[in-house]
């Protein structure tokens, strides 16, 4: 009977431990009305909830992510199909049609691509050198 109460208090000590440190805390809240906040010492308090305002926030993150999957993928192709071939394609794009023509400055080479490039050349240089090193 003892080793029963010993583990049903090790449970109990174990929930409250769990209680403080929040794991419960997002069901509860899922749980209870708006506006109405449970303490841990189980004391009940309605609060007015706060009014949510409509705003137009400009996706700054989106568009810098977006930017920069931009210029890896303008890197990449750069250096895998080399220099040459990509400026012909872009030539290419740019003589087609709108949507061609728009894809084309998009996919154009910049200075921060063409930085890139020199970064991936530089890193697979260094990565042939030390497997030719390790190979010989």
């Amino acid at each position: 009977m003892a080793y029963k109460e010993t583990t049903f208090a090790d449970r109990v000590a174990r929930i409250e431990r769990a209680r403080s440190k929040g794991l419960f805390r997002r069901r509860r809240a899922r749980r209870m009305p708006r506006g109405v906040v449970m303490h841990p010492d189980g004391v009940i308090t309605y609060n007015r909830p706060r009014e949510r305002r409509f705003s137009f926030a400009f996706p700054l993150r989106g568009l810098m992510l977006a930017f920069a999957l931009i210029v890896a993928v303008k890197a990449f192709l750069m250096s895998a199909i080399g220099m040459e071939a990509y400026g012909a394609a872009v030539a290419q794009l740019l003589a087609g049609s709108d949507l061609e023509r728009v894809a084309g400055l998009i996919l154009a080479p910049d200075a921060v691509s063409l930085w890139v490039v020199d970064g991936y050349e530089a890193v697979s240089r260094l990565v042939t050198d030390a497997l030719a090193r390790s190979a010989a």
